[in-house]
Order: structure tokens, then sequence, then C-alpha cells
């Protein structure tokens, strides 16, 4: 795990690879590229459980902020779960567009996410 001074695993059959020279540059350059995205996943969920930590603290101390913090703290325990699922993968190749339906509906009597909106 990245920050505790352990690497994360190598996939299995790399090092035999490796040690016998059929590793090419590219299947390399992948294997840093995972390392890498692992260990910077591991990095933020150890992050986001330090902040959900912080919040249930400042919870348990301030009443008034208690709502709050309850939010953010769960907030961080979906992130978190979000992160280990995988789900951020390839997000950042979806773009910025509309979640609701912005074109004519082929219904009838239907309503759209814009209309409603």
């Amino acid at each position: 795990m990245s920050g505790s001074g352990l690497l994360p695993r190598m996939p299995a059959g790399l090092a035999e690879r490796i040690a016998l020279g059929v590793c090419d540059f590219a299947e390399g350059e992948a294997l840093g590229e995972t390392v890498g995205r692992r260990a910077e996943r591991c990095d933020m969920i150890a992050y986001f459980h330090r902040k959900r930590a912080n919040a249930l603290a400042v919870a348990k101390r301030c009443p008034e902020e208690a709502d709050h913090a309850i939010s953010t703290a769960r907030a961080m325990s979906v992130a978190i779960d979000d992160l280990r699922g995988g789900l951020h993968e390839g997000e950042a190749l979806v773009g910025e567009h509309p979640t609701g339906c912005v074109r004519e509906y082929p219904f009838r009597d239907h309503r759209t996410m814009a209309e409603v909106g």
C-alpha cells in the first residue's frame, strides 16, 4: 500500500517473464501504470478513511454540527466503497454531459427530464 512502505503485489508470472527477458517495454509500462493506479487508489481510500473519522469526531464533539458531520461521514463511506469496487475506472472518459433527457421524447403524453426539472 502506498504510504506504508509496501508495494502492491506484482501479477503472477510476471517476475519470471522479467527474469527470462521476455517482458517487453510496453508490458512493463502497463504494469507500472497499473501499480501506480493501485497505489493512488490505496492513498485515496486511506485519505477518505481519515476524513470520515474526522467527521465522526466532529459529530461527537459539536452537537450543532452533528447533522452535517454525519452526512459528510456517509459521503466518505460511499466514496470508499466506490473506490474499492472500481466504480471510478473510466470516469474521465465520460466527460461532462447532462444526465437528464434533453431530446424530444418519442412517446406522447410523457414529459422529458428537461420539462420536469
